[in-house]
């Protein structure tokens, strides 16, 4: 087809629908000329050249209004390198999102296709932990030596799912269990279980290296430090505990650390 095309002629020669041709009209990004006897948009060539910037520079993530302001320049200089970078970092950061989202979805139907029946607060903060697990290394590279997060964070996705899981378990029976004594046999069976999955990430003496480390950073400060730090881990580390199961569970770890000789007496506040 060349020369004078009619809103639908152009629609079916682009693959554009006619109702987004009219937008284009209405915002002035792709402009026909109206035939002055029937008031019809006229199409021509020039409108398909400029249709042709406007679905690549769309396909590249670019806004209709972002579209406007590069469309009609006649050639393509240095100033438009800051407008491409700046459009490549916003993708990049996009993909990581729905890279993220994907991830989360399938460890989250993999937990659901193994386990059934969940309990919903518990499936929840396993969710939203999958999706901050970037700002939880970032919160633990504060505490902990870089290496030592890199063990635990720079793991295969089957691996997260293992974690997972575990994690799901584990929450479980901490409702369970927290009436009892915090040296009950089942506690520390319990804690034996989920440390042992850790200890096979991270190494036994590397967690403890890890363990002194925090506390080698947060011993001897003041009262609003720790509350920040408490505020920030609540934050980047969904709980689905109760207060009252926080304290018991964090009673009973330190017990539990304490018999297999990775937490001294020297080393509690």
């Amino acid at each position: 087809m060349v020369g004078r095309f009619s809103i639908g002629e152009f629609s079916k020669h682009t693959k554009v629908s006619i109702r987004t041709l009219h937008y284009y009209d209405e915002i002035s990004l792709i402009k026909p000329v109206k035939d002055v006897r029937t008031g019809h948009r006229i199409y021509s060539e020039e409108n398909i050249q400029t249709l042709h910037k406007v679905m690549t520079l769309k396909s590249l993530g670019y806004s209709l209004e972002q579209i406007k302001e590069l469309i009609y320049r006649s050639s393509m200089d240095m100033t438009i390198i800051e407008s491409l970078r700046m459009q490549k970092e916003k993708l990049e950061m996009d993909r990581e999102k729905i890279d993220t989202s994907l991830s989360t979805l399938r460890r989250t139907i993999a937990i659901l296709e193994e386990v059934g029946e969940v309990d919903s607060t518990i499936l929840m903060s396993i969710i939203a932990g999958m999706q901050t697990e970037k700002e939880q290394r970032s919160y633990a590279e504060k505490l902990v030596d870089k290496d030592i997060v890199d063990q635990y964070y720079d793991v295969s996705e089957d691996i997260k799912l293992e974690l997972e899981k575990a994690s799901l378990k584990f929450y479980e029976r901490v409702k369970q269990l927290a009436e009892k004594p915090i040296h009950h046999e089942e506690v520390h069976e319990m804690l034996h279980d989920y440390f042992s999955l850790i200890f096979k990430l991270t190494g036994k003496d590397e967690f403890q290296e890890a363990l002194a480390d925090v506390v080698s950073k947060i011993e001897d400060k003041d009262d609003d430090y720790l509350n920040e730090i408490a505020d920030e881990l609540e934050r980047t580390f969904p709980s689905p505990l109760t207060k009252e199961e926080e304290s018991w569970l964090e009673q009973a770890m330190l017990h539990y650390l304490k018999s297999i000789d990775i937490f001294s007496e020297g080393e509690e506040e």
